[in-house]
């Protein structure tokens, strides 16, 4: 994860701690795929991907649920 992904990541980490969310944020070097697995494996009703080619403010919201 880039420092501006991370940056972003961290962002909405601290807003969704505001709203009692429990968010978690994978910065490991895993691939993509490796990390889409193990965050269904752990049962994450949503995810918000950001990747390399998310610029300016977007990103993708994904309902696993």
């Amino acid at each position: 994860m880039n420092t501006s992904s991370l940056d972003k990541a961290n962002n909405i980490y601290a807003e969704l701690n505001k709203n009692d969310i429990e968010p978690i944020i994978d910065d490991t070097d895993e691939n993509y795929s490796s990390k889409i697995k193990k965050m269904n494996l752990i049962g994450a009703p949503y995810q918000i991907i950001i990747g390399k080619k998310s610029e300016g403010d977007l990103l993708e919201f994904k309902e696993t649920g």
